[in-house]
């Protein structure tokens, strides 16, 4: 079966970057939990990694959207937000029934906890995969990890 990949980035030259190499869709948005605020984005080749709910002369203004104002339903999803992964996660609640695989990119203490809070919460089964890196899989599905314990019993 063929897949259909779809990127979200703030930023509006990498979206228009994704778009021109892979031919796939871009959508020029901050992923957060709710709609109704906006953010401010390093612009192209300042703070590209920053990422500031105040105005600021180094930033550019991008409007927020939930995940699940996409209407998606995804079987993988990739989740690097620099810091707001718990806030993407809480917007997408009915887009991650539908996903059986999640990688989230950690960057602070505070998202971590964030993070692995709701996918305990949510009945996720997860492990690192680096030492900024989770790996997130459905009860029924298998993780690395498994297939390591799984090894252990063969060998």
């Amino acid at each position: 079966r063929g897949y259909r990949v779809i990127g979200f980035d703030p930023v509006a030259g990498l979206c228009e970057l994704y778009r021109h190499n892979t031919g796939g869709e871009c959508f020029n948005v901050a992923l957060s939990n709710s709609d109704d605020s906006d953010f401010y984005i390093g612009k192209w080749g300042t703070h590209i990694i920053r990422v500031s709910e105040k105005p600021d002369a180094h930033y550019e203004k991008v409007p927020a959207a939930h995940l699940d104002a996409f209407l998606l339903s995804p079987d993988i999803i990739k989740i690097d937000v620099e810091g707001m992964a718990a806030k993407v996660l809480h917007g997408g609640v009915e887009t991650l029934k539908w996903a059986k695989v999640l990688v989230i990119e950690l960057h602070s203490p505070e998202e971590t906890n964030g993070v692995l809070f709701f996918l305990t919460g949510g009945h996720w089964k997860w492990q690192y995969i680096t030492e900024d890196h989770v790996i997130a899989v459905k009860p029924d599905t298998k993780l690395p990890m498994d297939y390591e314990r799984q090894w252990r019993v063969w060998s």
